[in-house]
């Protein structure tokens, strides 16, 4: 609902005003820093039975960050988890739920903008559908071998690359 709300609320402005490389550069480290020192946060929790409303609220709010380009919305999310003492596998398995509703609502906001423009359904549909088939078959591929590498070796990893990309790209700006 936070991400919902805020993104209809702030998507002119960011669209207009923060897509550069300095932007992203910037939130690519600071996130990733954030990420990386969220991973020495003591675990309270032991499973997401734990899991209150405020705690979800929490995590939405967190959520509402990945709205500024560059903050990874799942990177974000797990390290709201872990602040609040989730520990990486629950951190990590809310935040790939939460992700459900927001890429839904990304997804109808998107298709709904693009009903102006003239569409073949005839030849768009099928390879929509095959895009959409490919893409889940993907990610469900990608969440699977992320979720086994960050109960075994932590965050650090990808903080690592988050800072690396953020250098890059302010290197490059």
């Amino acid at each position: 609902v936070p991400i919902a709300i805020a993104g209809l609320l702030s998507a002119e402005f960011i669209a207009h005003h923060t897509r550069s490389f300095q932007v992203i550069g910037i939130t690519s480290i600071v996130f990733g820093a954030l990420l990386w020192l969220s991973d020495f946060s003591k675990e309270k929790h032991h499973n997401l039975k734990k899991l209150t409303w405020l705690h979800a609220l929490m995590f939405g709010l967190f959520q509402m960050l990945a709205l500024i380009p560059g903050t990874s919305r799942s990177g974000i999310t797990m390290t709201a988890g872990r602040f609040m003492g989730f520990n990486r596998k629950d951190a990590a398995s809310f935040s790939m739920l939460i992700a459900i509703p927001t890429l839904i609502l990304s997804g109808a906001h998107s298709a709904l903008n693009g009903f102006g423009e003239a569409i073949n359904w005839q030849t768009a549909l099928p390879e929509l559908l095959l895009g959409m088939g490919i893409a889940f078959g993907t990610a469900f591929l990608a969440i699977a071998l992320f979720m086994s590498i960050i109960t075994r070796l932590g965050f650090g990893f990808f903080a690592f690359y988050r800072i690396m990309l953020g250098t890059a790209l302010l290197v490059l700006a």
